[in-house]
């Protein structure tokens, strides 16, 4: 992941930092294991700086659904107009709604979720011709996870919507 997103913007958050409510296991290996990355203005508006400095913290009301209360969510950052969100009970990350996008699900694991954004950021910096290469990309992305590859945030990105950080 630092080869695309730089060392410096890559945060490995040792296990004892983690909050308790964070009880998805590979979740939590996974940052700290392999971190996370802390990245602004790279592509379709993720912006996920403030975890770098400020760490996981939850969110009250995360859909504004006080029922939907059976977990903890921590914010990540925002992507695409929307909170990005991680589930601390299944290790989902989703988000929010404010978009307008109705999919909540924007990875059905942090470790799928990061695979994912790597990937297409690859792809879109890439000296390939993007044409040649999307039913690749499209493929590789349903093969990381399919449930989230189908959802309107995934297939918006390749659409001609215009993303202000568009590469």
């Amino acid at each position: 992941m630092t080869d695309i997103f730089g060392s410096a913007a890559v945060k490995r958050f040792p296990q004892e930092t983690l909050p308790a409510a964070l009880s998805d296991s590979d979740t939590r290996a996974f940052l700290s294991d392999v971190g996370f990355p802390c990245v602004t203005g790279r592509l379709l508006e993720l912006d996920t700086t403030d975890l770098q400095h400020t760490g996981l913290h939850p969110v009250a009301e995360p859909f504004g659904k006080p029922d939907e209360t059976d977990s903890t969510y921590f914010y990540l950052g925002s992507w695409q107009g929307a909170r990005l969100l991680l589930n601390g009970r299944d290790g989902r990350v989703l988000q929010d709604g404010w978009s307008g996008i109705e999919d909540e699900l924007a990875g059905s694991s942090l470790a799928q979720f990061v695979a994912m954004v790597r990937l297409y950021f690859w792809w879109r910096a890439s000296w390939w011709s993007i044409e040649d290469t999307e039913s690749d990309l499209r493929h590789w992305l349903n093969l990381i996870d399919p449930q989230a590859y189908e959802t309107q945030g995934w297939q918006r990105v390749f659409e001609d919507y215009n993303f202000d950080d568009r590469v």
